[in-house]
């Protein structure tokens, strides 16, 4: 019994660890960052995203509001509280 709950922890670990490394790091727009007048569709075309990928938006501190938003609030415009705005800083 042990033999086996230690596989099965092997086999879970194995498969959980190369998708985590894979992960990759877009900053959307490149060097233009997050901003007006750019063909995001162009940026995006031909980049290979997956689960686990994070895309980062490069835009001046507080020109811009991160939201998240469920399923049925982003086709209905319906903005959450204004508590809960993803704000993420790097340096």
């Amino acid at each position: 019994m042990a033999l086996l709950c230690s596989f099965i922890i092997f086999a879970l670990i194995s498969t959980i660890v190369p998708a985590m490394t894979q992960a990759k790091e877009f900053v959307v727009g490149d060097r233009k960052g997050w901003t007006i007048n750019f063909d995001y569709q162009a940026w995006a075309e031909g980049k290979d995203f997956r689960v686990g990928d994070k895309l980062v938006f490069n835009y001046p501190v507080g020109a811009h509001t991160m939201l998240k938003v469920n399923g049925t609030g982003f086709p209905n415009c319906i903005k959450p509280p204004a508590s809960e705005a993803l704000i993420v800083f790097r340096k």
